[in-house]
């Protein structure tokens, strides 16, 4: 999601929520970026398993530059502003 991505595409649209994710060229890391276009804040569950990942990872918040926990394949819950976004990283741990 940024000069050096690749593989860009939108995993989903449901609901009012956009996912996103791209690939780094450099650096084996995948982003995801999910965006709410609705008008109330959304909670949902991060689809690391979508961003074919498998085992523990470690999932970074990169807009507030916190790492998320992880257990294997299961996904993390996240809180998206009305008409906002949120943009992760991924990699294996």
């Amino acid at each position: 999601m940024d000069q050096y991505s690749f593989k860009n595409r939108e995993l989903s649209f449901r609901d009012g929520i956009s996912i996103l994710v791209s690939e780094d060229k450099q650096e084996p890391v995948k982003y995801l970026a999910v965006l709410n276009t609705t008008d109330n804040e959304k909670i949902l569950d991060l689809p690391v398993i979508s961003c074919e990942l498998k085992g523990a990872l470690t999932v970074k918040d990169l807009w507030a530059n916190k790492i998320l926990s992880s257990s294997g394949d299961k996904g993390h819950s996240v809180t998206v502003p009305a008409h906002g976004g949120r943009l992760y990283s991924m990699s294996k741990k």
